[in-house]
């Protein structure tokens, strides 16, 4: 076997390559560059021609294409400082189009769809079916709404769901607000209080404004009692469409004159309304001091479509 190397230029190994026995052009390429550097390429039975172009700069070989033979070449291409992908390495794919791919695991590539990212919204025609059915239905859309009234389905949608309520009156507001809106008939404010010297009158009102009149059924889950004093507590719902208009009164509940943690029932009431105002009075009071408090659960205005 003929080892052929050169410590010279890329000249003087061609030389060599030219001189070698025919058997060693056939079997092996042996390329070397500036600076002592050798390298032997083996091709046994492979019958690679002398005439490609291999070159060695600063120890790395240089083709234009690559493989097994000279029918079977593969292009490299013409990119600054790249790397090559293999079959069995863990390497980061960048700037590829894969073309039908078939994708085997989906483990590592979970998404939800609520950004670019995350493989863009899904729209409503682009869905056709839903584990949960509840899902399926937004009551405030047209086309869902126009649908179930075509069934003689009338859906609700509460009005008051998420408003800020405005305290007047009160010594001191009920606490936590936000849980007179949030839908759940459990969750509550804290008290709100009023002390009263031996005078019957309003001790509280707390006020929502819907942003634009509907017609609502009004109902509430309220607790109101009297913890020192006497005289009996009243919550009446008074409503309004404009903000100049003088508030109607509507259904109220009566706690008499109950000294206990309790709750009440209130009479629904329905209302064309945008305002909404439940006002909290007694009567019947002579002691100084008398202090009424007020819980509320929640608030709702139901709109019927």
């Amino acid at each position: 076997m003929e080892l052929i190397t050169s410590k010279g230029s890329t000249t003087v190994l061609s030389e060599q390559l030219r001189n070698a026995s025919p058997r060693t052009r056939r079997k092996f390429i042996a390329v070397a560059g500036a600076g002592g550097f050798a390298m032997l390429l083996q091709f046994l039975g492979m019958g690679i021609p002398l005439a490609r172009a291999v070159t060695l700069t600063s120890n790395a070989v240089i083709a234009s294409t690559i493989g097994p033979n000279a029918s079977q070449q593969h292009t490299i291409p013409a990119v600054a400082s790249d790397t090559v992908a293999l079959l069995a390495a863990t390497q980061t794919l960048m700037n590829k189009t894969l073309t039908s791919p078939t994708i085997g695991d989906f483990t590592n590539a979970q998404h939800n769809h609520q950004a670019a990212s995350g493989g863009g919204t899904l729209v409503r025609a682009a869905i056709s079916d839903f584990t949960h059915g509840s899902a399926q239905h937004d009551a405030t859309s047209l086309d869902t709404t126009a649908k179930l009234l075509a069934q003689n389905i009338r859906p609700t949608y509460n009005r008051l769901a998420g408003v800020t309520a405005t305290f007047s009156t009160f010594d001191t507001n009920p606490s936590n607000p936000e849980n007179m809106t949030d839908g759940d008939w459990t969750t509550e404010t804290g008290y709100g209080t009023k002390s009263l010297a031996g005078v019957s009158g309003n001790f509280g009102n707390i006020y929502f404004d819907m942003g634009a009149p509907y017609p609502v059924l009004i109902t509430a889950r309220v607790d109101i009692n009297r913890s020192s004093g006497d005289g009996s507590a009243y919550c009446i719902v008074n409503s309004k469409v404009l903000s100049e208009d003088s508030y109607q009164s509507s259904g109220y509940a009566n706690t008499g004159g109950k000294t206990t943690d309790t709750y009440y029932p209130f009479m629904p009431v329905f209302a064309y309304a945008r305002y909404i105002n439940l006002t909290f009075y007694t009567s019947s009071v002579t002691v100084n001091p008398s202090v009424f408090n007020v819980k509320v659960a929640e608030v709702m205005a139901l709109q019927l479509f």
